[in-house]
């Protein structure tokens, strides 16, 4: 290759050739030698190729750089005409298998983004026209978008939209059938981990304010095994221990466990945000019950996480306080918000004001008794392996 033999309609390593078909240009130079060394020889070429108006693609094979035939196009220029349509017809009935298999990647980008093109603007149009029957009270077919939540993989713990009877007789003897009956008012203990920062007080101060009954108490030094049997000796229903992040200074985690017996939950918390923080917040009474709203939960352990975060609010709201607590559980994240009622002309219209505060919990373990990290019993945990499949979810 280095004496400059022919190779037909390829380049050569040692002498620059134009493939047989495609012409020559003084700009390349007759019989021009290029410098030995690997990738600078091959940008060499190109720019040889770029000077004498004409691009392709390169390979190397056997030490030898060679320019295809079939890969030599010709640049365009402002007054060429326009190119001519590669799916001429009805855009609706394109298909990506009309794309021929082309060896050529320019030539199969340039069909894929003229499909592409055409599917956007059949798709404009098709908005615009539904925008415009809409206007003019014509009814037509719209269809259901889809999404994750929709395409939901099928599950036994499912329960039905219109109840399952053995969990209702489940619900009658449970560790929180004495809440739903109100027979007992919930008493919370509220606690942190060691050494809280000046944010996670500030949380904790929002938090405590708008549960009602709980109480604050300063972990200090003291075990969490002994933080419960004062829970207990003191007649507190729950206990909720929050973690925070060391780096943000924010809550990172949430156990709540149910006394005297259990179970116990924790929460992963994310994304939080102080009703300080929140643009456009209000303020609002916190001495009447809310309004308790859960959403979603829609399995067995969905159900029973439910009714433990109801466990924690009275269940006799008071509405003249136009304060609501939402849980809203999608693809197993719960988003808490507390939101106000706020009524315009008179009545006949309802916005909602958020207060503050709002953050992201994920359920990583639910555990059968009090707080046992090693020999309690676990009724969930979730493993990241567990749930591969984007449209497999538990709660």
């Amino acid at each position: 290759a280095g004496g400059g033999e022919d190779l037909g309609s390829s380049f050569c390593v040692g002498r620059v050739r134009c493939p047989s078909g495609a012409g020559s240009s003084p700009a390349m130079g007759k019989g021009k030698k290029l410098k030995p060394g690997g990738s600078s020889m091959m940008a060499q070429q190109k720019n040889l190729l770029m000077a004498s108006g004409k691009t392709g693609m390169f390979k190397r094979k056997n030490g030898i750089i060679r320019l295809t035939k079939w890969a030599v196009v010709k640049k365009r220029k402002p007054g060429d005409k326009p190119k001519k349509e590669l799916f001429p017809g009805d855009p609706m009935e394109t298909r990506f298998s009309q794309i021929p298999e082309s060896r050529n990647k320019m030539v199969r980008t340039e069909m894929f983004g003229q499909l592409y093109r055409i599917k956007r603007e059949a798709r404009a149009t098709l908005m615009k026209d539904n925008r415009t029957k809409t206007k003019a009270g014509i009814q037509f077919e719209k269809k259901e978008p889809r999404s994750i939540d929709k395409m939901r993989r099928p599950d036994d713990t499912l329960l039905p939209p219109e109840g399952d009877e053995e969990i209702r007789r489940e619900d009658e003897i449970d560790e929180f059938a004495a809440y739903f009956k109100n027979e007992t008012t919930p008493k919370l203990m509220v606690t942190t981990q060691p050494d809280p920062t000046i944010k996670m007080k500030q949380f904790i101060k929002e938090m405590v304010s708008i549960i009602p009954n709980s109480h604050y108490f300063k972990r200090e030094s003291y075990q969490l095994k002994d933080m419960t049997e004062y829970a207990v000796e003191n007649e507190f229903t729950d206990l909720l221990v929050w973690q925070y992040n060391r780096t943000t200074q924010k809550p990172s985690g949430l156990y709540i466990t149910h006394l005297p017996h259990g179970p116990t939950s924790y929460w992963r918390i994310t994304r939080c945000k102080l009703g300080t923080q929140i643009k456009g917040s209000v303020k609002c009474n916190t001495g009447e019950n809310p309004e308790l709203i859960l959403n979603n939960f829609d399995t067995q352990l969905g159900h029973r996480l439910a009714r433990q975060l109801s466990s924690l609010f009275p269940q006799t709201p008071n509405f003249r306080g136009r304060r609501n607590i939402t849980f809203h559980n999608q693809r197993d994240y719960v988003f808490f918000r507390h939101y106000r009622y706020q009524f315009k002309d008179n009545g006949s219209r309802c916005a909602l004001a958020e207060i503050g505060p709002r953050f992201t919990m994920k359920c990583r373990y639910l555990q059968h008794g009090t707080l046992n990290a090693r020999e309690g019993e676990y009724e969930f945990i979730w493993r990241p392996d567990l749930q591969v499949d984007r449209k497999r979810f538990f709660v």
